[in-house]
């Protein structure tokens, strides 16, 4: 994984370079000492200093231990060749590398180090500054943790107002339908029932009207969730084909609350090959990116500024994403490197974050400053063939007049409003029976009861879905075909696992149809 370059430790060797005498001068000592990075002297293979911060480093007890150390004490096998040429002479150096040490206990570790030709005693000797890369790894780790500590904070406060907008209509055009049904059936039981039949027809459309309005906030809301549910994969989960402009598309109508009030989201998307990613990671990974450059555009004149997405195909063959805004382009200390920390500072969520989910699916991210203004951020990503599915099965006319007679359904669910609004779809063309446990369905089976289908809650407190399924696949195999699960979401590996497995599903949020769909799918 590509990192920021690296902060270049302090100026230690210069320090050492003039030092002159026969002994360094103790103010030289104090300094060195207190400095964080382990700072030590080597003469002719052997080091003739180490400050405090060395002795902690590598496990010596203090500086008079560690005299007289030698570099093959130190420094791994497979590096000591290369350290010892860097040191061989007052002509030669080593710029900031990677090599790995050992502590005095045998245990090796990574470090960034630097050599330099200094004086030490009025003889020549190397300079060498030392930093433990696996304490600045740990830093790094802990300001990602953060700012995905940021990104859900932000991410809920935006789902918050997507969702309380439709809310709020459905609310209210479901308390005034009911108000409606209320006085209608109160008109329809008193003397003014004649009367009631010249406007029946306008009130009934009204009603209508406010049912499909709040059915309209509803199918809202349920895209907010489906847009919720691309994020909330894990990192265990397999990679699949995933086309870029629809998962731009999510990620843009995630941003779209931020976005909204800053510019106009603009789409120019050219031929681009489908990806091989985990879906949540790159919808994340462009939620970032498009709230960085939300962030470098003023809020509150959206008509003058705009955020462009533009796809296509490099000559490699890779998919590449330009995300243009109008803003204020990429800060002066983000160019030339270093653009995790200062690029992501001045435009709200992390780009190092981004960064890095691009990182592990095989492509990358840089920045640039537009000639004419903003910031132009191109990702690149190695295209994979899109996966060929065998064209679905049309069912004949007679199978599906067959399918039209009436069933036996047991639907188990723990809340109960899921289990009546799931009777009420149903109960007209079948024959429904509603529980709230799971193991009704294993006491029913045991007394011989059969069902066309169970439509059970994937999470139930006394028994979940997965151990629903082991039991009856083992004890009443005739049954297991006809065991569908309703879910939520998957949020564990193992739910996630098995619904991936081939059993039959139905995500929530649902529709009527879908359940009925469900019902002429699974009974014969």
């Amino acid at each position: 994984m590509t990192r920021d370059p690296p902060v270049p430790p302090p100026d230690v060797v210069a320090t050492a370079a003039d030092m002159r005498g026969a002994e360094p001068d103790d103010r030289y000592r104090e300094l060195l000492d207190d400095l964080p990075d382990a700072v030590l002297v080597n003469q002719g293979g052997r080091f003739v200093y180490g400050n405090k911060a060395t002795c902690a480093l590598l496990g010596y007890e203090s500086p008079a231990a560690f005299a007289g150390v030698r570099i093959e004490d130190v420094v791994h096998p497979v590096d000591v060749s290369s350290v010892r040429a860097a040191t061989a002479n007052p002509d030669t150096s080593l710029r900031l590398v990677e090599r790995r040490a050992v502590r005095r206990d045998g245990t090796t570790f990574t470090v960034e180090v630097s050599a330099a030709p200094a004086m030490w005693g009025g003889r020549p000797a190397h300079a060498i500054v030392a930093r433990d890369v696996a304490a600045r790894n740990e830093l790094q780790a802990t300001i990602s943790r953060m700012e995905r500590v940021v990104a859900v904070g932000m991410l809920a406060a935006r789902v918050g107002h997507e969702v309380n907008n439709p809310l709020a209509y459905i609310m209210g055009n479901l308390e005034l339908a009911a108000d409606e049904v209320s006085d209608l059936l109160q008109s329809a039981t008193e003397a003014a029932a004649p009367h009631l039949l010249a406007s029946l027809p306008n009130r009934l459309t009204e009603l209508g009207l406010l049912l499909a309005d709040a059915r309209e906030g509803a199918e809202r809301v349920c895209a907010v969730v489906n847009d919720l549910r691309s994020l909330t994969v894990g990192s265990d989960a397999e990679k699949e084909v995933v086309s870029i402009p629809q998962a731009l598309d999510v990620a843009a109508a995630t941003a779209a609350t931020e976005l909204h009030h800053r510019a106009r989201v603009l789409k120019d998307y050219g031929p681009v090959p489908d990806v091989l990613a985990h879906e949540a990671r790159l919808v994340q990974a462009f939620v970032n990116l498009l709230l960085n450059a939300a962030r470098n555009i003023p809020s509150g004149d959206a008509s003058k500024h705009q955020v462009r997405l533009v796809t296509r195909t490099d000559v490699e063959g890779h998919a590449v994403v330009l995300i243009e805004d109008t803003g204020a382009g990429v800060p002066p200390a983000a160019v030339g490197g270093g653009l995790g920390t200062s690029f992501a500072s001045s435009g709200g969520l992390s780009f190092s974050v981004s960064q890095m989910m691009l990182q592990t699916l095989g492509g990358d991210v840089s920045a640039e400053t537009l000639p004419e203004g903003g910031t132009r951020l191109r990702v690149t990503l190695p295209g994979a063939r899109p996966v060929q599915k065998p064209p679905s099965r049309p069912t004949p006319p007679a199978e599906a007049e067959a399918r039209t007679r009436r069933a036996r359904v047991l639907v188990v669910d723990d809340d109960p409003f899921i289990g009546r609004t799931v009777t009420r779809s149903l109960s007209r063309d079948h024959d429904v029976i509603s529980t709230v446990r799971a193991r009704d369905v294993l006491e029913r089976l045991e007394r011989g009861e059969r069902f066309d289908l169970v439509l059970c809650d994937l999470m139930m407190p006394d028994l979940d879905g997965m151990e629903l399924h082991a039991e009856v696949v083992q004890r009443f195999p005739d049954q297991a075909p006809r065991l569908a699960f309703m879910t939520g979401g998957a949020y564990t590996a193992r739910a996630r696992a098995f619904l991936d497995s081939g059993v039959l599903r139905l995500d929530k949020p649902f529709s009527a149809a879908d359940v009925r769909d469900m019902v002429r799918r699974v009974a014969p």
